[in-house]
């Protein structure tokens, strides 16, 4: 590798300008991304080769621009962001890209990031073809000095998907080659000795009714939704008037993450809290959230999540996350006078329901409540699920939070005429009963 200091002068800055980069050949930057383009001892065929592809590039289409036809790591990664750039979506609301092909401007960035990792590690000219399960050991070991094992493992995988595209496109002749340990799921120990090590997420019920006692009216019906039906934060933002019945007392909605259906019956005091949360909802600054059951008092939807900021190129930056429920959750604490468990959120109100709506054993209806797609068979076969089953785990969590609830609080209204089909019905059979046997001792 050449020094600093013997770094030949561009000649032909007249027609475009190019930087002798430090490998040996003439770069340029373009939409944020160096392109190399040839050795320093070919300026012209430099020169040609970028006035011949200018277009491509500056359209951040994929490009072959070395001389040697070599496709190195740089190129895999490049030429992966500039296929999948289409579908990324600039923020989590949007709906003009195709869903199955969108991809989130998180995750845009979570590729861009283990490609730079990559590169750091063996070299962004590396031919991709060569690379040997010791260069992937190298990668794990630069990507283990930053990166906590869940993030390793993200990236693990986002370099994986990669490499294996590049082989599939036919952009490398050799398919990756990554050796035993290059694998997310070979994580999955140290993943657990960290969950461990953090401690459960698990919430009491002292604890959730002392922060619902502090609530105002918005956020009392959200944790509810949290505890009652396992709902995440963004869940409560994305729910729509048209998603729930409270005169059933029932909640239907796909989830976004995973387009599955899902089911959750509504106790009493949810329900309740829902009306007082809608009686009072500010207005929307935007019309298209007109529809949204909870809105915040500035009139802005409660969890804006993945909201890309772009640079003059329009490349992604950065990524804004606004979530006003995780803010307003953790501030609680504080009213109730409560210590918060470390690394505490709104999420925990999801783990603690399944875990407590777990004990049922029916575990197809917690799938069900929560939108959990099924595994193996079970979510290509299995249709549908009684909403009977459903309240027999949303029944059991209320009284594992409220133990000495009176009866009248028990169940919505859905409920208690399903309550009160089931006892007529039982009355019935039993008049049916005495009828006959009544009969019987006549005919005697």
């Amino acid at each position: 590798m050449a020094k600093q200091a013997s770094k030949p002068k561009w000649p032909h800055s007249d027609t475009v300008k190019m930087t002798a980069h430090r490998n040996g050949q003439w770069c340029k930057k373009i939409r944020q991304r160096l392109h190399y383009f040839g050795p320093w001892n070919d300026p012209d065929g430099a020169r040609d080769r970028y006035l011949e592809n200018a277009s491509r590039l500056h359209a951040g289409l994929p490009v072959e621009t070395s001389p040697t036809g070599v496709t190195t790591v740089a190129d895999c990664f490049n030429r992966y962001l500039a296929y999948r750039r289409p579908d990324v979506r600039p923020s989590r609301s949007d709906t003009d890209h195709n869903r199955d092909r969108a991809m989130g401007p998180t995750m845009w960035r979570r590729y861009q990031r283990a490609g730079r990792a990559v590169a750091e590690a063996l070299g962004r000219n590396k031919a991709a073809d060569k690379l040997t399960p010791q260069d992937f050991a190298v990668v794990k070991e630069h990507l283990s000095a930053s990166m906590v094992t869940t993030t390793m493992a993200n990236h693990i995988n986002a370099i994986r998907s990669v490499f294996t595209w590049a082989y599939d496109q036919g952009h490398i002749e050799q398919a990756p080659r990554f050796g035993d340990d290059f694998r997310a799921r070979g994580l999955k120990r140290a993943v657990r000795r960290s969950r461990r090590e953090k401690g459960k997420k698990l919430l009491d019920g002292p604890m959730v009714r002392a922060l619902l006692a502090e609530a105002s009216p918005q956020m009392r019906a959200m944790i509810l939704l949290g505890i009652n039906a396992g709902f995440y934060a963004v869940d409560c933002a994305d729910l729509r008037h048209g998603d729930i019945d409270l005169d059933r007392g029932v909640v239907m909605m796909a989830r976004f993450k995973t387009e599955v259906d899902r089911v959750a019956p509504l106790w009493t005091v949810t329900v309740d809290a829902i009306r007082e949360a809608m009686a009072t909802r500010p207005a929307p600054r935007d019309e298209a959230h007109a529809d949204r059951v909870f809105i915040t008092r500035r009139g802005y939807l409660w969890v804006k999540s993945e909201s890309a900021n772009h640079d003059d190129n329009g490349g992604i930056k950065s990524v804004t996350h606004g979530d006003y429920v995780g803010q307003e959750f953790r501030k609680l604490f504080t009213k109730a006078k409560i210590e918060r468990p470390e690394g505490c959120g709104f999420s925990w109100l999801r783990h603690t329901f399944y875990t407590v709506g777990r004990r049922t054993k029916d575990y197809d209806a917690v799938s069900a409540i929560m939108g959990h797609a099924g595994a193996g068979m079970i979510e290509h076969y299995l249709e549908d699920v009684e909403l009977a089953d459903l309240r027999v785990v949303v029944e059991y969590v209320r009284q594992w939070l409220y133990p000495d609830a009176d009866a009248t609080t028990k169940t919505s209204k859905g409920e208690a005429d399903a309550k009160g089909g089931k006892q007529a019905k039982t009355r019935q059979t039993r008049s049916k009963g005495k009828a006959k046997r009544g009969a019987k001792a006549t005919a005697k």
